[in-house]
């Protein structure tokens, strides 16, 4: 690696861990003597060299992790964008929910069929159950809607 090059126990330590597979030439260095394997000097340089190497690894981990979550989130947000998810949770936003003119309600029977009263009421009392949501928040979306809220009959008309 290019990061930890000339940085590996034989050129720096002197210590020739591999002998003659790493094909580099043994050097003179603090634990070179058998006698000073031991030593508070061979030790220091051995483990600086082993905590270099360590931050390496440990960095390629770190990496392999930080590239993919920042290309999901930079993919994500063009595929949102491309959706026209922007603004989702601007709540001043107008949403027109009135069947067969509104242009969320057309949105809404495009994506889930005629029926889709029935599931904007079951997302209304999931939030409603998950107390993320008033019960006068929930009956006004439901009412938006056209539907009510407690009962299976839509409304006649809206206050």
């Amino acid at each position: 690696l290019p990061t930890m090059k000339g940085l590996d126990w034989s050129t720096t330590c002197g210590l020739n861990v591999l002998g003659d597979i790493s094909g580099i030439p043994s050097t003179q260095g603090v634990c070179t003597e058998a006698d000073q394997v031991l030593s508070y000097g061979c030790m220091t340089c051995a483990s600086a060299v082993s905590s270099g190497w360590l931050l390496v690894v440990l960095g390629t981990f770190c990496d392999i992790y930080f590239v993919f979550y920042l290309a999901s989130a930079v993919v994500g947000g063009i595929m949102g964008h491309s959706r026209q998810l922007n603004d989702l949770k601007n709540t001043s936003l107008p949403i027109d929910l009135r069947e067969k003119q509104g242009r969320e309600a057309q949105l809404f029977e495009k994506v889930f069929g005629p029926g889709w009263q029935q599931i904007w009421k079951s997302m209304v009392r999931s939030l409603l159950n998950e107390s993320f949501i008033s019960p006068k928040q929930a009956a006004s979306l439901c009412q938006a809607a056209g539907i009510s809220l407690e009962g299976e009959m839509p409304l006649t008309h809206r206050d």
